[in-house]
C-alpha cells in the first residue's frame, strides 16, 4: 500500500473539543459542502485508517 500522506513543513492540522451531540450535524454540513478526499475510503469516503496515535493533554503531549 502507497501512502500518499501530506508532508510539507507548511501542514498543519487544528482540531477541536465539541460535544458528541453535534457531531453528526458538522458530520453531514462537512459532506454537503466539501468534496470527498480522493484517498478515504467508505461509502462517503471520509473514513481513514489510524496511522498515528497522539496522547495530547493540557500540559501538551507525553
Amino acid at each position: 500500500m502507497v501512502h500518499t500522506r501530506e508532508t510539507r513543513a507548511s501542514a498543519s492540522e487544528i482540531k477541536f473539543v465539541i460535544d458528541p451531540a453535534v457531531a453528526p450535524a458538522i458530520r453531514a454540513g462537512a459532506r454537503e459542502h466539501l468534496r470527498a478526499d480522493p484517498h478515504g475510503g467508505g461509502p462517503y469516503e471520509d473514513e481513514y485508517e489510524t496511522a498515528s496515535l497522539y496522547f495530547d493533554t493540557a500540559a501538551g503531549r507525553f
